[in-house]
């Protein structure tokens, strides 16, 4: 996938969470599993109303590179 759809998909995505109620970023946590390295294990069960659909697994790599 070339840089700019990525930064699209990633941006659109942002927003998503961003526009959650502020309890739920607290209840999101990120895990680091190596330098800079950050990820949350989503629910082992299938989507339903309960969890919202909230089952998926999500990393993210902090650097400097541009």
């Amino acid at each position: 996938m070339s840089r700019r759809p990525f930064l699209g998909v990633m941006a659109t995505a942002g927003l998503g969470l961003a526009a959650r109620p502020r309890e739920a970023a607290a209840a999101f946590p990120l895990v680091e599993i190596a330098p800079g390295v950050f990820a949350h294990q989503g629910a082992q069960e299938d989507f339903s109303a309960a969890n919202e659909g909230g089952i998926a697994n999500l990393a993210l790599i902090l650097g400097k590179e541009r």
